[in-house]
């Protein structure tokens, strides 16, 4: 089992905090936001990591180096322009040799990684997006689900009228390597709007 984090993002949202540093590394209870992914990863015994870099990307890579004084290992994919959540992931394709989760680098989570991928092999899913509830999915990807979990509909920032679901995409994924031939290559395209629509 592999993992891809997703660490390029410009964090323009929260400028100027990212101004001169990339928001994967800013400080969360006096270490990297990214430490925190990294740390949740390996308590579900997943050590095989690749970093999608784009924005100050070098910072990243000269903390985190290989991964072994992390207890992982680490490889880098280096995007020279935003190539979006599926891009990236295509780019990097050449890294990929197993079914692989795909996180980003910036958000802190206690989520069972576990016990989302018990489901995905039961349900020999090609892909699971894990979902979470929301009292305002107006702010997120709101996905429709049928009664056996299959994904029924996806909307990126509903609003009010739009909305028919609680459950929003979490941004968190498991995918088997042959969805990797669904999406294009060198071009922006992204797994929730393009791939799981």
């Amino acid at each position: 089992m592999q993992a891809i984090i997703l660490a390029g993002g410009e964090g323009k949202g929260i400028r100027p905090l990212t101004n001169t540093i990339p928001k994967p590394m800013l400080p969360i209870m006096n270490k990297p936001l990214l430490c925190h992914t990294i740390e949740l990863l390996k308590k579900h015994q997943i050590h095989d990591i690749i970093i999608t870099l784009c924005y100050k990307g070098d910072d990243i890579r000269a903390y985190f180096g290989d991964g072994s004084r992390f207890g992982v290992n680490i490889k880098y994919f280096i995007e020279n322009e935003p190539l979006g959540t599926a891009g990236c992931i295509k780019s990097a394709e050449s890294l990929i040799n197993d079914s692989f989760f795909v996180i980003s680098g910036d958000v802190i989570t206690d989520i069972d990684l576990s016990q989302a991928l018990s489901f995905h092999k039961q349900n020999r899913a090609d892909a699971t997006i894990l979902l979470t509830t929301s009292e305002n999915p107006t702010e997120y990807t709101s996905v429709l689900t049928s009664e056996d979990n299959r994904v029924m509909q996806v909307c990126e920032n509903p609003d009010w009228d739009e909305v028919c679901t609680d459950m929003v995409n979490t941004g968190i994924y498991i995918i088997e390597p042959k969805i990797l031939s669904l999406i294009p290559p060198f071009c922006p395209y992204d797994l929730s709007k393009d791939l799981m629509m």
